[in-house]
């Protein structure tokens, strides 16, 4: 049963779901591409457009991505997860006396 509790605390939290959900959104417009070239009757404009509407979701994702985070801490919200990255503790540089 801890072993239970153990996997709920990890999956419940933002550092998980964050990258899940990147990743769903990204995956899924990669998808749409993939499917698209894939197809036997496609032509060349339909392909090149394939591609370049997946490169400017892209685009969109890299230069909106604070705006996506805070899309997705809605979400997060909304299931009760806290939406902000646990602070790493900062490793500590060992000093010697000749430094």
């Amino acid at each position: 049963m801890r072993q239970v509790e153990s996997i709920k605390t990890k999956l419940l939290n933002f550092e998980f779901v964050f990258p899940c959900e990147f990743m769903h959104h990204v995956l899924n417009d990669i998808n749409y591409a993939s499917k698209t070239l894939q197809r036997c009757d496609i032509n060349l404009d339909e392909a090149s457009q394939a591609l370049a509407e997946t490169n400017a979701k892209m685009e969109i994702y890299r230069n909106y991505f604070e705006s996506f985070k805070c899309k997705i801490s809605g979400t997060a919200r909304k299931y009760g997860i806290d939406p902000n990255f646990k602070e790493n503790r900062q490793s500590k540089v060992k000093k010697y006396f000749d430094e």
